[in-house]
């Protein structure tokens, strides 16, 4: 934790001795109706039992879910700090995230981090987000203003019964607020000494006579990361992001929402220019853009038999540049179904269908992809029923049923069971199948990553060309999950929760690079191979601490094991998590957190960091933070340079943000 992290919590221990005796009481928990539009103020109690949507794709209480799961709410994002979604996620135990420099992140659960993890499905309000050419997700392509979320769930484990392939390892949904909950203008700026750090956001909502909307305006602008040579990384950002958002009608009459946003985000990176003589390769600048849109449509409706309906229908299209040249363009259509009913008196049953088809684009003049346009089509069924077989005891089985244009059909079942004897005491256990499939890059391109000399004996030097080359015949990456997992009410003020795992992974896949293939230049393949198979075990052990009504602690620990070779992926062992808050009035609060990752087989994953901020309210209309972040460590690396990213050295920063609403 390092003296600084000791002092700084001891203030926080000493602040509250000081005033312990002059706390009033807390206040009774709010009713469940105001808890789902107001998640600013929730209690420890409160947090424990609200509602979430994304284990089962309704409304249950968190506490009595058969899954690992975990929601950052709108109060937590303030006490990080967190100005992008990945820092936010860093409190999550089991959530591994890592900075890889000025702009972009890796994040994983449960292990397997790497830049554009495969195996973790992320949403916003539902729409998949997971880059179906690629695979993965672009972190830096969805920057945002922090303020437009309301909470974000995150399932640790398996997802693929009711979100279908690539939610292996977890799902991650991004929820934004309610259009009703957002009324009035809001203006608020961000900035960083020097230039390090600037964002900025405009947002103004309005009730209409049927619903209520909101048009959002976000900025961004980062400075370059630093290399271990202490020179620039040439890696700066910046980007801009227009949304809007409107939600109308009732359960009753039918719920809508309509969203949609345009954004571009722009990286500097380095790329060099072939040429004849060694070293084979000149440095230069390119720049990387992304120019999207997307828009989603979906609505609900309740009946009195208790039956329910759902349809959803989005399109993304999405530009992806390497200056001077385009490298992809693709849009994607996707529609779901979904529809709830209880066909007795025990029984909960959700069934739907899924379409979704993507048509891509790629022309740039040096990578080769077989066939240069293609469109790709997924289709899916799924059913799941939850059967309450006593008062305290309910099980949950299901599956989905997927057919893709890369490995064909896939089935993708799980059953689950929760004990809850009182409004204490949950136990859970589950076991699952999910798999990771293919993609357009694993299976059909040829992309020229960098140009490296070959030796070939008495000081000479062929130019050698490193190739990112797909396999067609790669099958998907199946994983079946053993998991279990007890959520306690210590008392009035103390939650706590632990949760096992056992992963079992078939035909994984990691890059190796292959025999040369002669030619000028010598073409070196890079390929993606099948590893073959790994099982990954550990805990998470979390808990929620009101120690008094002024003062607040969040703790996580993560353990994980593997019998992966040493450096296939960059997973620390242990990550330890602590993020404490002393309200000292209704206008005034401290808030202190600490991150530990350790044991890593790839020592840059393993680092410490501690975060402090002061954030001052003097008016319901304003609001005033400074902070800094990643005090007492120096300059370090959360994960090193790869071939998609170069890693930079993350530093210290101090911050400020200033927040007017009218």
């Amino acid at each position: 934790m390092g003296r600084l992290g000791i002092a700084a919590l001891g203030l926080v221990l000493a602040l509250e001795q000081s005033a312990y005796a002059q706390t009033s009481p807390q206040q009774p928990a709010k009713p469940a109706a105001e808890q789902k539009d107001d998640l600013t103020s929730l209690d420890v109690m409160d947090l424990a039992k609200m509602q979430v949507t994304s284990a089962s794709k309704k409304a249950e209480s968190l506490f009595g879910v058969a899954a690992a799961i975990s929601v950052v709410t709108a109060e937590d994002i303030k006490r990080t700090g967190a100005t992008n979604i990945p820092e936010a996620l860093r409190l999550v135990p089991g959530v591994q995230v890592a900075q890889v420099n000025s702009n972009q992140y890796a994040v994983s659960i449960r292990g397997f981090n790497s830049l554009y993890s495969s195996q973790l499905l992320v949403l916003i309000d539902g729409r998949s987000i997971y880059n179906s050419f690629w695979g993965g997700v672009y972190w830096e392509d969805y920057a945002m203003s922090m303020d437009e979320i309301e909470r974000i769930e995150v399932i640790r484990g398996p997802g693929g019964t009711l979100w279908g392939a690539n939610a292996v390892n977890g799902v991650i949904n991004i929820i934004t607020k309610d259009a009703k909950n957002t009324k009035g203008a809001s203006i608020s700026a961000q900035a960083a000494p020097h230039g390090t750090f600037a964002a900025g956001t405009l947002r103004y909502g309005e009730a209409l006579s049927h619903g209520d909307f909101r048009v959002t305006a976000y900025g961004l602008k980062a400075e370059s990361s630093l290399n271990n040579a202490g020179t620039s990384n040439g890696d700066p950002e910046n980007g801009s992001r227009f949304s809007f958002r409107y939600d109308g009608g009732s359960a009753e009459t039918g719920k809508v929402l309509l969203e949609g946003d345009m954004h571009r985000y722009s990286i500097d990176m380095p790329n060099g220019t072939f040429t004849s003589t060694f070293p084979f390769e000149t440095a230069g600048w390119g720049t990387y853009s992304n120019v999207g849109t997307s828009l989603l449509a979906k609505i609900e409706k309740s009946y009195s038999n208790g039956s329910s309906n759902s349809l959803q229908a989005s399109y993304d299209h999405t530009y992806h540049f390497v200056d001077p040249e385009l490298i992809t363009r693709d849009g994607t259509i996707d529609i779901e179904f979904q529809h709830g009913f209880q066909p007795f008196g025990n029984n909960s049953v959700i069934a739907g269908a899924s379409f979704r088809t993507t048509a891509d684009d790629y022309t740039a003049a040096q990578t080769v992809v077989k066939p240069n346009a293609e469109t790709t089509q997924v289709s899916s069924f799924f059913a799941q029923d939850q059967i309450q077989l006593s008062k305290t005891t309910k099980a949950t089985i299901g599956t989905k049923v997927e057919h893709n244009d890369f490995s064909g059909w896939e089935v993708e079942p799980s059953a689950r069971i929760a004990v809850q004897p009182d409004d204490k005491h949950t136990w859970w256990s589950s076991v699952s199948r999910a798999v990771s499939t293919p993609n357009r890059a694993t299976s059909d391109f040829a992309w020229p990553l960098e140009q490296i000399p070959v030796p070939i004996g008495g000081g000479a030097y062929l130019p050698g060309q490193l190739t990112l080359m797909g396999d067609p015949k790669l099958p998907s990456t199946v994983m079946t999950a053993v998991e279990s997992g007890y959520r306690l009410e210590v008392n009035s003020r103390t939650t706590a929760e632990l949760s096992v795992f056992q992963n079992s992974y078939n035909h994984l896949k990691t890059y190796e690079t292959l025999a040369a293939i002669p030619g000028n230049p010598v073409v070196i393949p890079w390929q993606e191979v099948d590893a073959g198979s790994s099982t990954v075990r550990g805990f998470e052990l979390s808990g929620k601490i009101q120690a008094t009504p002024k003062l607040r602690f969040d703790v996580g620990y993560a353990y994980e094991i593997s019998d992966l070779p040493g450096g296939t992926f960059a997973t620390p062992k242990h990550e330890l998590k602590e993020l404490a808050t002393y309200t000292f009035n209704d206008k005034l609060s401290f808030d202190q957190a600490i991150y530990f990752a350790g044991g890593s087989s790839d020592g840059n994953a393993s680092y410490h960091r501690m975060d402090l901020q002061l954030r001052y309210k003097p008016s319901k209309t304003c609001d005033f933070t400074i902070g800094g972040r990643n005090l007492g460590s120096g300059q370090y690396t959360q994960l090193g340079s790869g071939q998609f990213a170069s890693g930079g050295l993350i530093k210290p920063t101090i911050y400020s943000q200033l927040t007017f609403k009218f």
